[in-house]
């Protein structure tokens, strides 16, 4: 790990990191580092193709978000991601989400019918707009997260959170 700048310094959630899997470097970064003009996460095998060119463009053309393409499922939202976890959960999420922002909720509504989502939790934002994200997302994760440790029966470290913040970025970009 020599050389390398890890999540688990400044401000970070590291240690939640088999339940958040990815989105503690997303964390990480919100909290970490300031005044980029645009700011987005990629994965270890993951990863956006991008030369100079296209970030100037992105600039040029006052693009707010640049996200991978949706997946496809046969099945909506709703049973697709039910299936990764307790039938409660999508509960838990849409709770959390209209507690944040009644606005959502006709979003959702419409959303978990839908048959896709984008996946990989991976997006570039203007900054102003990936901090909102962050805001919003953590946010909506923590009353989550708050809810299954008030339960005390309820543990989880399998990457629950990774998904949660699927269904987030997706609900947020739309």
């Amino acid at each position: 790990r020599m050389g390398y700048l890890t999540d688990d310094t400044g401000d970070h959630i590291s240690e939640e990191n088999r339940n958040y899997c990815e989105c503690t470097a997303l964390y990480w970064i919100w909290k970490n580092t300031f005044g980029q003009d645009y700011v987005g996460l990629c994965q270890y095998r993951r990863r956006f193709k991008l030369e100079k060119s296209d970030i100037q463009f992105m600039k040029e053309q006052n693009i707010d978000v640049v996200a991978v393409l949706p997946q496809f499922n046969h099945c909506t939202n709703k049973e697709f991601f039910s299936k990764y976890g307790f039938k409660h959960d999508w509960q838990y999420w849409k709770e959390a989400v209209i507690s944040y922002d009644a606005s959502y909720e006709y979003v959702i509504d419409q959303y978990e019918l839908m048959h896709f989502f984008i996946p990989c939790n991976m997006a570039i934002f203007k900054r102003v707009w990936f901090d909102r994200y962050c805001e919003f997302a953590f946010t909506v994760a923590l009353m989550i997260d708050r809810k299954y440790k008030e339960a005390l029966v309820i543990s989880r470290e399998d990457r629950y959170m990774g998904y949660l913040f699927e269904n987030l970025l997706s609900v947020f970009l739309i």
